[in-house]
Parts: structure tokens; C-alpha cells; sequence
């Protein structure tokens, strides 16, 4: 048997949740063989007030991962597996300075900073376009574009994440193979009582990033809308904050909307959260194949959601008419009044729909799938 190496960042948001459980889960297949490390929290703050954070954030990721993969050299691994292309280049780089033959694999999530990135740009001035996107991103990616050629094989949750990286790197990649996301089924499973109705009134949830590409503010307007007619609540949970221009944002939210915010929530509290609404709202306007759906289906709370490519086909296994065709108030609206103005036996089946969809999907399966692949490969 040979030895594989996982290393990911700790960090927040689904990439980070999907990472870790996959690796739990393929430690378990073969513990003797399969060694995890997960590096200090590494994540690129597109802050334009911390400029000077995004040169010592690059540098201290390439030191970190360089001390990691000297701490494992002696362990005379075959196989590197990570989310992160730094921690791959620089593995790269060791292998063939110490003379050491072995495979790269990459597994891509999507690129969640980006439109953070491009946000950053418009605030930057002219001298910190120069002074720190430039060396920077531009950087990052060459490294990035370079580890990407040398992996054996590029692992994805979704077939939109390959375009995604695709259009990204700009360039074009035939050694890849589909992974889909999972769920942890210890935190997101149905309530006991499941026959039973939800909550008082009607409820509304969201999980995920502060993003301008989720729509937060059309979720909240929406629910605002919603209000007038009927007894409404809407609950948004977050990660961890990050930057100051997002606590601003988070600030203002929490005073002028009533709003149940939740911030740094665990999983067991989310997955309560899941089992006690009517229905989870996700409206991206680009995502691949996001955790919150599988999560909630999960816990047999039906998500209404915007045209994801990835999640029409499941999305229409459970109930086709809560996929929104417009990102539009009215749209969004519609959707949910159609959803209240069903009976309560058609509310009941579509539930019992996301759990049989459910069904085909967890970290277990996921990361079998992936530990044949990875073994599979030929030197």
C-alpha cells in the first residue's frame, strides 16, 4: 500500500467543510497509509484597508507549507493531495530538488475570493493596483497556473467547476473526475416528529458567505415583502467575519432588519436550525454545487433556489417550481407563496423527496471514490 499525504488550510465556508471531511473520511479507509495535516488558517483577506496583508499572507502560506512538507519528507509519500495549489507547487518543487518521484492531486471547490478580489480592485487606489495586485494576485496565479500542470489529476464537485477552472487558469484540462459533495449525516438528518408541522408562522433560512454573488440583500427584501401578508421570519447564518468592510456590512444588517443573524455557528446548531424552517433560500447568482443544499434536503427542508446548473437535476426530482427563474423580488416571492398555498400533504411529500434525493450522497461514498482514483494512478 502506498502512502498518501493530505494537506488543506483551515479556513471557513463549504471548501473548508468539504476538505475536512473528505480527508476524516479517507483516513479511514486506510490509517496506516494516509497521513492529514491541516495548516493555520491561510485565507487571502481582499481587505483594500490591509493591503500589506495580502504580501505577508502569500509568504507565510509558502513557508508554512514548505514546513510541512519537510516535516513529512522522511514518511516517503506517493501521493499529495490538497485543495491548495500553493501547498502542490511547493510539493512539486520538493519532490524534484530532493529527487523524490510522486503524484499531485488537486481538488478544486471554486474560487469564493474572487469576487471579494474584484470588489477590492474597485476600492484600491491607483498605487495599490500597482503596488499590491499586481505583484500579488498576478503572482498567485503564476504559481497557481504552474502547480495545476504538474497534477496528475484535478478532482471537482460539480461539472461547472470545470468550466469555472477552465475559464480561471485559461486553459484546458482532460485528466479530471467528478467528486460530488457530501453531508454529515451525525448533524443533518430529518426530526423525529417529521410528519408533523414546522415551526409557528413560516420561516425562512440562509446559510453560506457574505457575497455579493449570493443576493443576501434580494433574500432580505424578500422577506421583508413577505412580512405584509403573513407571519414571517427569516434567519442568516455566516462564518466567521473576516475583514472590517464585512463587519460594517453585518453591523448595518443586524440594525436596520429584524433579522435573526447567527455568526460561527456548529453544526449540530445549524443542522437545528435546518429542521426547524420551511423552506432554505440559496438565489447565487453563480455557485457549483454548494453544501447548504444537501444539508438541508438532509434534514427534509426543501431549498428554493436560483438556476444552478449543478442542482437542476436534483432540484427537479424534489420539486421543480421552487427553482426561480428570474433573481427578481417578484420572481423569488412567487415561488414561496406558490410553495404556503399547498396543502399539507404535497408539503409533506416534497419533504419525503429530499430525503430519497439525499440518499445518494455522503463523505463516505465520496471519498471512496476518490481513494480509488488516487491509487489507481500509475507512476
Amino acid at each position: 500500500m502506498k502512502n498518501l499525504f493530505i494537506v488543506f488550510p483551515k479556513a471557513s465556508g463549504g471548501e473548508y467543510i468539504a476538505t475536512k471531511n473528505l480527508a476524516t473520511a479517507l483516513k479511514s479507509l486506510a490509517p496506516q497509509n494516509i497521513y492529514v495535516n491541516e495548516v493555520g488558517n491561510l485565507d487571502f483577506v481582499w481587505d483594500s484597508s490591509k493591503s500589506l496583508q495580502l504580501i505577508k499572507s502569500l509568504f507565510k502560506s509558502l513557508y508554512l507549507y514548505l514546513k510541512v512538507f519537510l516535516k513529512y519528507k522522511h514518511k516517503n509519500i506517493d501521493f499529495y493531495y490538497s485543495n491548495s495549489l500553493l501547498f502542490l507547487f511547493v510539493s512539486t518543487l520538493g519532490c524534484f530538488f530532493s529527487n523524490k518521484k510522486a503524484k499531485f492531486f488537486y481538488h478544486f471547490h471554486g474560487r469564493s475570493h474572487d469576487s471579494l478580489f474584484e470588489e477590492f480592485k474597485k476600492e484600491a487606489n491607483i498605487l495599490k493596483k500597482i503596488f499590491y495586485i499586481f505583484p500579488v494576485y498576478y503572482l498567485l496565479s503564476i504559481i497557481e497556473k504552474f502547480a495545476l500542470k504538474k497534477v496528475a489529476k484535478v478532482f471537482l464537485p460539480s461539472p461547472s467547476a470545470l468550466e469555472e477552472l477552465e475559464v480561471l487558469y485559461k486553459m484546458s484540462l482532460t485528466k479530471t473526475k467528478i467528486i460530488p459533495n457530501g453531508f454529515d449525516k451525525k448533524y443533518f438528518y430529518p426530526k423525529k416528529d417529521f410528519n408533523s408541522k414546522k415551526n409557528k408562522g413560516f420561516n425562512l433560512l440562509y446559510v453560506g458567505r457574505i457575497d455579493p454573488q449570493k443576493n443576501i440583500d434580494l433574500i432580505i427584501k424578500t422577506h421583508q415583502s413577505l412580512k405584509t401578508g403573513i407571519t414571517c421570519s427569516l434567519d442568516l447564518v455566516f462564518p466567521h467575519i473576516t475583514d472590517k468592510k464585512t463587519a460594517d456590512w453585518f453591523y448595518k444588517l443586524e440594525n436596520k432588519n429584524r433579522v435573526n443573524l447567527h455568526v460561527d455557528l456548529k453544526p449540530k446548531q445549524i443542522g437545528s436550525l435546518y429542521r426547524g424552517v420551511d423552506l432554505t433560500i440559496l438565489l447565487s447568482s453563480k455557485d457549483n454545487f454548494p453544501l447548504v443544499f444537501l444539508e438541508s434536503i438532509a434534514c427534509g427542508t426543501a431549498v428554493v433556489i436560483s438556476e444552478i446548473k449543478d442542482l437542476l437535476p436534483l432540484q427537479k426530482e424534489i420539486a421543480s417550481f421552487l427553482i426561480v427563474k428570474k433573481i427578481k423580488l417578484n420572481y423569488v416571492k412567487r415561488v414561496i407563496i406558490d410553495y404556503l398555498n399547498l396543502s399539507k400533504d404535497r408539503q409533506l411529500q416534497i419533504r419525503k423527496n429530499c430525503l430519497q434525493v439525499a440518499k445518494n450522497y455522503s463523505w463516505q461514498k465520496s471519498a471512496k471514490l476518490l481513494f480509488n482514483n488516487i491509487i489507481d494512478e500509475k507512476h
